[in-house]
Order: structure tokens, then sequence, then C-alpha cells
């Protein structure tokens, strides 16, 4: 099936829909007892763009941003001014993968802390707290 615009695949699974940018992109939506994970592929389009995309599609708090940033190009006050946006949109959790850069993963993780969870193929990743 072909998707342009924003659309429920599944109940609580839902494509972002076609974000114009550099390279168009889609995300990809869930919605967990947790609140919102969005999974980006590269974020040519911008990963603040494609969160904010989400929120406007799924109401709730953001959990979870996790895949490609795409900001292997951006220096640290860019970074930083991304970190700034993450947390005035409530994201809690972040994993950022492949085509993020090294030394961005770095910066991101040591503004998370405790938040940053690490990724990579085969990873498993609980959201959330997982105390009783």
């Amino acid at each position: 099936m072909e998707v342009s615009d924003p659309v429920e695949i599944v109940p609580g699974m839902f494509s972002t829909g076609e974000i114009s940018g550099s390279v168009p992109e889609q995300g990809l939506v869930v919605r967990t007892p947790e609140g919102i994970v969005v999974i980006t592929g590269c974020a040519h389009p911008g990963i603040v763009k494609m969160v904010e995309r989400s929120s406007e599609i799924v109401d709730g708090e953001i959990a979870l941003v996790v895949g490609g940033f795409h900001l292997g190009n951006y220096n640290t006050g860019q970074i930083d001014t991304i970190i700034a946006d993450f947390r005035s949109m409530g994201v809690r959790q972040v994993t950022p993968t492949h085509c993020t850069g090294e030394e961005q993963i770095t910066q991101i993780a040591k503004a998370y802390g405790e938040d940053y969870i690490p990724g990579g193929a085969g990873q498993v990743i609980v959201i959330g707290n997982l105390a009783p």
C-alpha cells in the first residue's frame, strides 16, 4: 500500500505520512502504555520536524524517539538546540542510531543521562520505569 498522508496502519500504529525535506521520508508512531514512540529511518526532513508531525498525529507524551537522527554534520550548538527542542516537546528518552553521528550521539547521551538508551541491530528497548 502506498502511503502519502498520515494513516493508522493497525490499531495504535501510525505512519506520519510523507514529510518533505531534502529526502522525503515517513516515520512510524506507536502508541504504548508509556506514551508515544517515534521511530525514524534517517530523519532526512529533520528530527524535530518528524517528532512534531508525530505529535500532531497521536496525542500523548513522547516516551521515546529512536532511529537515525541524521545529524552527522551538525555542530555542538545545533545539537544543543535539538536537545532543547526535544525537552520542550517532552521527549523523555532517546535512542539515536546510525546516521546521527558518533560525536552527536555522545553529546545527546550526555545531555539525556539515564534517559539515553543505546541502540543497534537486535537491541531490545524497554520504555519507562520497570519498578513495580
